[in-house]
């Protein structure tokens, strides 16, 4: 399963199910919609796979009012470097059926800056 790298304290509400919007730059691969991603937690201290959800589908914000209408779903606290700027697009990918692993697992060694591909989730 490939994994995607998610600063805490995001990576928790998306596997909770609390954050259904997860915000990037970019959009999503297209190989990665509708499948299961990995939720690979990462801070200053370990990095770990905390959950798995699906990406479903994607979209282009086009205004900081488009923006702060999903602020429910996507959990940016304004003013945060992962806030709306107007010089930089944003993307929503839309995230469904998160699972919120009872134990954490080590993630693997072997990560990009975004993405891991070799990411193994035990079944809960």
């Amino acid at each position: 399963m490939i994994g995607i790298n998610i600063q805490e304290p995001y990576a928790t509400l998306i596997a909770s199910g609390t954050k259904t919007i997860e915000t990037r730059r970019y959009k999503p691969p297209a190989k990665l919609i509708g499948q299961r991603i990995a939720i690979i937690a990462t801070n200053a201290g370990e990095t770990q796979i905390i959950g798995h959800a699906r990406v479903d589908s994607f979209y282009q914000y086009k205004s900081k009012d488009e923006w702060a209408a999903d602020a429910r779903q996507h959990c940016v606290t304004p003013g945060s470097k992962f806030d709306w700027t107007d010089d930089s697009p944003r993307f929503a990918w839309k995230i469904s059926k998160p699972v919120l692993l009872r134990e954490p697992v080590a993630a693997p060694k072997r990560r990009g800056r975004i993405y891991a591909k070799d990411c193994t989730v035990p079944k809960e």
